[in-house]
């Protein structure tokens, strides 16, 4: 009878430990889901090409902003661009041979506010 309550406990303790790790990845699974339901990422910038041209704000209220100085603009108050497709940033590739860079299409904090 011990021998028989002994192998009952162990079966137990395996099958609370595999329900453990089981209920703890859906656990996951569903914090995962909830927080892209309510607070979806960013999607990805999208590449344009050098002749792309957008309708507003004017010209004198939008500047094309090398990646690495992205930061200085943000802390201006600049905001991105939002792309006419999913509202991603908008990026392009400039320079000659092997010098590219990257720049992101910002609007200035007292433009007017972009129709999508």
């Amino acid at each position: 009878m011990e021998i028989l309550s002994y192998l009952l406990g162990l079966v137990l303790i395996a099958a609370g430990l595999m329900f453990h790790g089981f209920f703890k990845e859906v656990g996951k699974d569903i914090w995962g889901y909830l927080k892209s339901k309510f607070n979806p990422p960013d999607p990805d910038p999208i590449k344009v090409d050098g002749s792309f041209d957008s309708k507003q704000p004017t010209p004198s209220n939008r500047a094309w902003v090398n990646e690495s100085k992205l930061y200085d603009f943000e802390s201006r108050g600049y905001t991105y661009y939002p792309h006419p497709k999913n509202q991603a940033k908008c990026f392009r590739e400039t320079g000659a041979g092997n010098n590219r860079y990257i720049e992101f299409l910002m609007v200035k904090p007292d433009a007017d506010k972009v129709k999508t």
